[in-house]
């Protein structure tokens, strides 16, 4: 049977949590590498400052205390404007992920129910299809249905013979003058009239062109077709009171045993874990660009460092490093030889520091997308109910695609195309005893009733189901009729874009299906 479907969910829910954990690992590397930044360079301003006082007479101590003080502020003032805008975003963030968990939680509530009503609803299923096997009624309409369709595709079968005839042959009596002649003067009907004279010379032309045989043949041709089509216009309303007189016994019988009750709950189960799939994808949707201002925010390269830097600058210009190493220099103080000295060993560590942010940013942004991109397979996944019991994998080696996400093997996108190319569900029961389930999937009518239809046929009528190469047991009881009528204009004929919305419609309610997938 292969890899059920939930096994594979749970395999992706795994991947999930661990890429998710990935990304928050890398995230506050990434923040406590910055902070040791951030004490290093206060040191090295502080180290800047005292060389400062020592060597630049001409800014007096309380000129050079202000201006630090005043740079100090601004550079706080503007890391504190930051922490403030990364504390809104965050909070922006957090209702918005709260309600992705929330909304997650009610898809998997949602599916334990679902999975367990359509084992209730085969059950019940079952027992319909048993009940109207050995049903009297049941039994008299289905053979009249299936002996009513067998006549109405004969009878199509032959209006289109007709209408090929008449196509081919009434031209020749129309083009003919003579034929048209006698025709216009009603020869041969007891009314005809005219001169003594008159009539042995029509008689004359009519015994010439054989105008009897081919008068029967020309009014045939011109008013056989419409009756037919009348007859079966009258047959196919017979056809269709037996389907409504089936259906009805059908639902009868559903609400005696519970099913209608089942399908309903399914049904309801099913348009709420629908709509709920489509809010979890609106708020990943609200989520994304949430997180990737979080994230931009967050880079030392960004728009509060930019600012940050550049007045740090405006400040170092006044106590330039080459006026204090001139100055160190001339003088034979040991003090301001170390402070040079922790200068530069300051500044080469903030350099290799900077390096390993910048490598620490790239591994998580990596990792944030890795979860981003296991997050949309999940919420496509549980949208195709590939997480339903009914769904099972034949040869999908998910750990093994799952590491070849892991290592930019594949893409998302290809990890989701091998998941939809091998996924399958479980045949249901009436599947399973039809040796044409693939057909019975797209059959109108539901799976209780085409199971009984076939055990009537099978044994009543096994003949017509059995052997009529264009009467497939199928189609004996669907009722979207065609006679290759151009010019018919009947509304039951569904041929238009509402028709087959509404047939494919009826389909899935005639089916019980809970959802737009056959998951469930």
């Amino acid at each position: 049977m292969g890899i059920a479907g939930k096994d594979v969910h749970q395999a992706l829910l795994r991947a999930l949590e661990v890429a998710k954990a990935t990304a928050v690992k890398q995230h506050e590397a990434h923040l406590a590498l910055e902070s040791k930044i951030e004490v290093f360079a206060t040191q090295r301003a502080d180290a800047f400052l005292e060389l400062a006082k020592h060597y630049l007479p001409e800014l007096t101590d309380d000129k050079i205390q202000q201006n630090f003080r005043g740079v100090q502020d601004e550079l706080r003032g503007i890391a504190a404007a930051g922490v403030r805008e990364r504390e809104n975003v965050m909070r922006e963030i957090r209702p918005v992920q709260k309600s992705c968990d929330t909304l997650q939680s009610q898809i998997n509530d949602f599916t334990n129910q679902l999975n367990l009503l359509v084992q209730r609803r085969e059950q019940l299923e079952e027992k319909l299809s048993d009940s109207l096997k050995t049903h009297e009624q049941f039994q008299r309409l289905t053979t009249n249905a299936i002996e009513t369709r067998q006549i109405l595709n004969a009878n199509a079968e032959r209006i289109k013979e007709i209408r090929q005839e008449a196509k081919e042959k009434l031209p020749a009596y129309e083009a003919s003058k003579l034929f048209q002649y006698l025709h216009g003067r009603k020869f041969g009907k007891s009314n005809s009239s005219g001169f003594v004279m008159t009539r042995s010379l029509d008689d004359w032309v009519a015994r010439l062109i054989g105008y009897s045989h081919a008068r029967r043949s020309y009014e045939f041709l011109k008013v056989t077709p419409e009756l037919m089509k009348l007859e079966w216009e009258r047959r196919k309303d017979e056809f269709r009171q037996l389907r409504r007189d089936i259906d009805s016994l059908e639902d009868k019988i559903a609400e005696e045993i519970g099913l209608n009750a089942v399908a309903t709950e399914g049904s309801q189960l099913g348009e709420q874990r629908d709509s709920v799939i489509e809010q979890l994808d609106a708020e990943a949707e609200l989520l994304a660009p949430l997180e990737q201002k979080f994230d931009d925010l967050e880079n030392t390269e960004g728009e509060h460092y930019q600012v940050a830097l550049e007045r740090l600058k405006e400040f170092l210009n006044q106590v330039r490093p080459e006026t204090l190493a001139r100055h160190i220099k001339r003088t034979p103080q040991e003090k301001d030889d170390d402070l040079l000295r922790e200068i530069n060993w300051l500044e080469n560590e903030i350099e290799d520091f900077e390096k390993d942010v910048r490598q620490l940013r790239r591994k998580r942004k990596e990792a944030t997308e890795k979860a981003e991109g296991l997050d949309y397979v999940v919420r496509r996944f549980q949208r195709s109910s590939f997480n339903s019991e009914r769904c099972y994998f034949d040869d999908l080696r998910i750990d093994n695609l799952l590491r070849d996400y892991e290592k930019d093997r594949i893409s998302q996108h290809a990890l989701l195309k091998k998941i939809r190319s091998e996924h399958k569900f479980q045949p249901t029961w009436v599947d399973s005893v039809s040796d044409k389930a693939e057909g019975a999937l797209e059959n109108p009518i539901s799976q209780a009733v085409f199971s009984a239809i076939g055990y009537v046929a099978s044994t009543a009528l096994e003949q017509i189901a059995k052997t009529g190469k264009d009467l497939p047991l199928l189609h004996l009881m669907d009722d979207d009729f065609d006679d290759d009528d151009d010019d018919d204009d009947d509304d039951d004929s569904d041929d238009s874009d509402d028709g087959r919305r509404k047939r494919d419609k009826n389909r899935g309610k005639k089916r019980r299906e809970f959802s737009r997938h056959r998951g469930f």
